[in-house]
């Protein structure tokens, strides 16, 4: 009995068909794993436009350079268009660290961007920044570098601590070095537990 040549040819053509699909699907699963890497959306409801221009009750999770993780939430992300990854947000709300750890710091504000590539956040309209449990800083505007944990203020800002307050025109804040530099800054100190 001989063989039936067209069987054969029939064949290695769906191994072929298989092995290309499966290498299709890898690659996809690659590019798809490299975007949870870096930060990816989760629970976005009524995503709209070319690309998902705009995101309604979106939150966006990643990991920092430090390992560290970070979960942006707004009521809107809006994709610039032609910008890259840069989205406007209403009303951000931003933890980088876990719950957890005693040196979390969460922002929030009316208005902000964020360029996802860079890792910027910059947060206005009367931005509130709680570092750790017991330190806050208010500000009309300021810039948050999720990837370093760096903090740029722009004045009048107050930082409240239980035993200290500070009055300044502005603040740079180093989180790998804790270090912080105020410009024109008033501190009052005080007992703890003093009002």
């Amino acid at each position: 009995m001989s063989s039936d040549p067209t069987h054969y040819t029939k064949r290695v053509k769906r191994i072929r068909t298989a092995s290309l699909t499966l290498a299709a699907l890898l690659a996809g699963l690659l590019v798809l794993w490299s975007g949870l890497q870096s930060g990816s959306w989760f629970d976005a409801a009524n995503p709209t436009g070319p690309a998902q221009a705009e995101l309604k009750d979106a939150v966006l999770r990643g990991e920092n350079a430090q390992g560290k993780p970070y979960i942006f939430r707004a009521e809107t992300f809006r994709r610039r268009v032609g910008e890259g990854e840069v989205y406007d947000m209403i009303a951000p709300d931003m933890t980088l660290g876990s719950p957890a750890q005693s040196d979390t710091t969460r922002a929030q504000a009316q208005t902000g961007t964020y360029n996802q590539q860079s890792g910027l956040a910059v947060l206005s309209g009367q931005a509130i920044v709680h570092k750790g449990q017991d330190t806050t800083i208010t500000a009309p505007n300021m810039a948050f570098d999720t990837l370093t944990g760096d903090l740029l203020v722009e004045g009048p800002l107050v930082m409240t601590h239980p035993t200290r307050t500070i009055k300044a025109a502005g603040l740079k804040s180093s989180n790998e070095q804790k270090r912080h530099e105020f410009s024109d800054a008033i501190i009052t100190l005080r007992r703890q537990g003093q009002p």
